[in-house]
């Protein structure tokens, strides 16, 4: 029974290891069209500007962060921008600024998550 939970622990920690993304780290004149097309693309999809408006904040906050988004820990397929995947984004820093301190935050943040992957389909 202990090597099933040493085996999960070790497969969790390999896909937070191999989770990084540079996506952030492109000259400001690449990141400020993919902003644009970040918009456009919401946009597009039918999201409501206070949506689009907290997927730009997050686009923000990690142009000025680099280092902190990590990009989608497991599911690494579902990028709406080339090496972006919006959801993780806003994900990620939801997290940041403050729902991996409060569980009924961090619920409502993965929720949200959840909910916005099943719209893009």
């Amino acid at each position: 029974m202990w090597y099933i939970i040493l085996s999960i622990v070790l497969l969790l920690i390999y896909f937070l290891k191999k989770s990084k993304s540079d996506f952030f780290k492109q000259d400001r004149e690449t990141l400020a069209e993919y902003r644009y097309q970040l918009r456009m693309m919401l946009k597009y999809k039918g999201r409501n500007e206070l949506e689009i408006d907290l997927y730009i904040d997050a686009y923000d906050f990690f142009c000025r962060f680099t280092t902190k988004f990590d990009g989608a820990t497991i599911v690494k397929d579902l990028c709406d921008l080339p090496k972006l995947d919006a959801d993780a984004m806003v994900h990620d820093y939801e997290c940041l600024i403050g729902a991996n301190r409060n569980f009924i935050k961090w619920f409502k943040s993965a929720w949200r998550y959840f909910e916005n992957m099943r719209k893009n389909c």
